[in-house]
């Protein structure tokens, strides 16, 4: 848990992060307290639901992969697990929602110096 909590204290207040992080709990959508608190420590969630292992000796299921998500500046939705039918890992799925920025319009004018009418330039200046 220490690991974690030296990674965001480098990480910006805004994070998504996604991985395997191994604390699972006796029920499958459920992940070990100390994640929670570590998490809501940083104004961080869990954002998927869902179980997203199914243990191949027991056919138990755990919540052993997540999307982590800050707080204050959701941009995923639609999380989704999937089942993907070749690993006891479920996929984990989500859209990414990012409003961008207008861009900035730049006008450029030229001349083609070639084609300058060298007599009526020098009448211009």
């Amino acid at each position: 848990m220490q690991e974690l909590s030296d990674l965001l204290n480098e990480l910006p207040r805004s994070v998504i992060l996604v991985g395997d992080l191994n604390y699972p709990e006796p029920t499958a959508t459920a992940v070990d307290p100390r994640l929670d608190m570590t998490l809501f420590s940083y104004n961080i969630s869990i954002i998927n639901d869902d179980a997203t292992r199914l243990n191949p000796r027991g056919g138990s299921m755990s919540k052993l992969d997540v999307i982590v998500e800050s707080n204050n500046d959701r941009q995923l939705c639609e999380v989704e697990t999937i089942p993907v039918g070749f690993s006891d890992h479920w996929l984990l799925r989500a859209q990414f929602h990012h409003q961008s920025r207008p861009a900035v319009t730049v006008m450029y004018q030229y001349r083609n110096w070639r084609q300058v009418d060298i007599t009526v330039f020098r009448q211009h200046l």
